[in-house]
């Protein structure tokens, strides 16, 4: 009988460090179009976020998961690139403007219109996306198994996507992470971990919890 071998997955909580200064004229904006727009300039507020996993992902999985686009209230946007053969993290910075446009596209999409959706499809370990909008001191979720009207979450998704023209990689500046053994499977591609490059290992890791790590420590488990 084959024997099971047990080995270590890296779960980061990321510290979503932020580039560059932020913008000091973030606070209440209007337009020509719509009533003024507010939003809190606090950089730990999340004021608008794409989320998209899997119903049955393990929560290993999703401890580990980084959303696809999120914007904070000082103008910090981190979001997923997807590339051919892997994902790379972008970063950026939005002037208050740019904010106010990437909301206003958000809300002319339909976004306090659309209904949340529960149901499961008839499909295999099915999807759910998620839209979250913070702003007059209100935030809303809606979440959706099926269809979004008119293609709103991709449209909405991409717009945040493309929000910001100059960008940069991602690295992280400070994160926890934890360790936790499971049964290795034949078909999921694994790494050695280099251990003497970062000071402990992952049964060192596993034993002891979360564990907190800063700058070249952080960015040499974020490229490992």
């Amino acid at each position: 009988m084959k024997q099971a071998s047990l080995f270590l997955l890296i779960v980061w909580g990321l510290f979503l460090a932020g580039c560059g200064d932020s913008d000091s004229g973030n606070t209440p904006n209007s337009s020509a179009n719509i009533a003024p727009i507010q939003w809190s300039d606090d950089p730990e507020t999340i004021v608008l976020r794409f989320d998209e996993r899997r119903n049955e992902s393990p929560a290993i999985e999703q401890a580990s998961d980084i959303p696809l686009c999120t914007l904070w209230g000082d103008g910090r946007l981190v979001w997923i690139n997807p590339l051919e053969e892997r994902r790379e993290v972008l970063e950026a910075r939005l002037t208050s403007d740019e904010i106010r446009a990437l909301i206003e596209t958000v809300i002319f999409s339909g976004f306090y219109s659309w209904q949340s959706d529960f149901i499961l499809p008839n499909a295999p370990n099915p999807a759910i996306q998620s839209v979250t909008l913070n702003v007059a001191d209100s935030e809303r979720t809606v979440s959706r198994f099926s269809d979004w009207p008119a293609a709103g979450f991709t449209s909405t998704l991409e717009a945040c996507q493309a929000a910001a023209e100059t960008r940069a990689l991602f690295r992280p500046l400070g994160a926890w992470i934890s360790a936790e053994g499971i049964v290795r499977e034949e078909r999921v591609p694994y790494w050695q971990w280099p251990g003497p490059g970062v000071g402990f290992t992952l049964a060192e890791l596993e034993a002891g919890g979360p564990r907190w790590v800063e700058d070249s420590v952080a960015s040499f488990i974020w490229e490992w």
